[in-house]
C-alpha cells in the first residue's frame, strides 16, 4: 500500500510538470546520481544534506518512510556501513523543472556485523527550486541477496 502511494504521488508530481527534453539537464542530473551514490558510499554526511530537499521523503529497500533529517542520522549511524555501491543504466526523464531518474543499483553494506548485498531498482524525483535540482523523493525496491 506504502508504494502504491507514493508512485501516486510521484506520477502526480510528474504529471503536473511542463514536458521538455534537455540533454543538457539529463548530463547534469546523471552526474548527480554518481555524486550521490559516492556521497552515500564515502558517508559524506554533507554532500547528501546539499542534494536533497528540506522536505525529501524517500523508501527504502526496509520499505521504511524517512525524511530528510533520518536519511542524514541513518548515515551517521555507527552500526550500518555501505562497503560498495554502483548504479547502473541511469535513466533520466525531464519534466520541465521536474525530473525522474531510474537505474539499478548495487549495493554492499554491513549492519550490526552482518554483510548484505544485492541490485535494487530505485526511482529518484528531481525538483528545480530557485535554480539549484534537488532530490524529493526517492523509493527503493527488491530483495538483497
Amino acid at each position: 500500500m506504502k508504494y502504491v502511494l507514493l508512485a501516486t504521488a510521484l506520477a502526480l508530481i510528474v504529471l503536473g510538470c511542463s514536458m521538455q527534453d534537455d540533454s543538457g539537464i539529463v548530463s547534469e542530473l546523471t552526474r548527480m546520481e554518481r555524486e550521490f551514490a559516492a556521497a552515500a558510499l564515502s558517508g559524506d554526511v554533507n554532500a547528501i544534506e546539499h542534494l536533497l530537499a528540506d522536505d525529501f521523503i524517500g523508501i527504502g529497500l526496509d520499505g521504511r518512510r524517512r525524511g530528510k533529517s533520518e536519511v542524514l542520522a541513518d548515515m551517521k549511524s555507527a552500526g550500518r556501513s555501505i562497503l560498495a555501491l554502483s548504479h547502473e543504466d541511469i535513466r533520466i526523464a525531464v519534466h520541465g523543472d521536474c525530473a525522474v531518474a531510474t537505474a539499478r543499483t548495487f549495493v554492499k553494506w554491513s549492519h550490526e556485523e552482518e554483510e548484505l548485498e544485492g541490485r535494487f531498482p530505485y526511482l529518484r524525483v528531481w525538483i528545480r527550486r530557485h535554480g539549484r535540482w534537488l532530490a524529493v523523493a526517492t523509493q527503493s525496491g527488491g530483495q538483497a541477496h
